[in-house]
């Protein structure tokens, strides 16, 4: 085999390798995987706790550590951006309005990107439906931001961005049918960016 030939050849292979390599790594680190709902901002992925996941939903699973809820348990549903469609950044402040979807009980947390280390830790992790304060109609508004606020507020650590993890337990809604979800998920409102 001449010189140039095997040049081409390992640079075919290397170019195929990296390429491989790069769209697994861009597939591991997508929130929705395959056969995600969106729904505005959020995204649910209807086999995640299921027996049939798909092997790229395994594999971010296993990268990540995460544990999800199994189909008979509830659904978790995400958001990386806001109703507008911009990034959730932890520069911005945010409101969280709607009234909750159906379920025994909600939770709503934020995975940040880059925590920062602290000694100090989070006033609170998460904001819960039985916590919540909501208005006569049962609507509900939540603050989302580093800045302390009065009411529902889900305080924020960092300034990169993060994702809002909403998990609804014991729910008759499934992700399957997500047409019922679009008029029940809250809307995320960017308050303004100081």
């Amino acid at each position: 085999m001449k010189p140039y030939r095997l040049l081409q050849l390992l640079s075919t292979l290397a170019i195929a390798w990296g390429l491989g390599l790069g769209a697994t790594w861009w597939l591991l680190g997508r929130a929705g995987g395959f056969g995600h709902v969106e729904v505005g901002p959020w995204a649910i992925q209807p086999r995640i706790g299921s027996a049939d996941i798909d092997p790229y939903a395994r594999a971010a699973l296993s990268r990540t550590g995460a544990l999800p809820l199994a189909s008979g348990e509830g659904v978790t549903i995400l958001a990386g951006s806001d109703s507008a469609g911009a990034a959730l950044t932890g520069r911005c402040e945010y409101r969280i309005e709607g009234i909750a979807p159906t379920a025994r009980g909600w939770t709503l947390s934020t995975q940040e990107a880059e925590e920062p280390p602290s000694t100090d830790a989070r006033p609170r992790a998460a904001v819960t439906s039985s916590e919540t304060l909501r208005d006569q109609d049962a609507r509900l508004a939540i603050a989302v931001g580093r800045t302390a606020r009065p009411g529902n507020w889900l305080p924020l650590r960092g300034e990169g961005e993060f994702t809002l993890v909403l998990r609804l337990y014991d729910t008759p809604i499934s992700a399957l049918n997500a047409a019922v979800l679009a008029q029940d998920l809250p809307r995320i409102e960017r308050v303004g960016c100081p």
